[in-house]
């Protein structure tokens, strides 16, 4: 059985991390932890098939795809259509 601060050195994560996910419903990233007053107990055999690390920072943009902003004009904008 593993500590939090265990977990999160083998998955290369932060202890917080962990507690977070073992917080969601269910905890389905570790479905055999087990909690022992303020402690987590997180067997070994749940970090299998876990991912290892986490990227930093904000995903790239998917390649192929635009987007186009379709945003109300300002206020004070002028309106095309009629000339008068």
């Amino acid at each position: 059985m593993l500590t939090t601060a265990d977990a999160a050195e083998i998955l290369k994560v932060s202890p917080h991390s962990i507690r977070v996910w073992l917080l969601e419903k269910d905890h389905p990233r570790f479905p055999n932890a087990v909690k022992f007053g303020p402690v987590w107990q997180i067997p070994l055999s749940d970090l299998e098939g876990q991912p290892i690390g986490r990227k930093r920072g904000r995903p790239k943009k998917a390649t192929g795809t635009k987007k186009t902003s379709k945003t109300a004009p300002k206020s004070g904008a002028k309106k095309s259509g009629s000339g008068k």
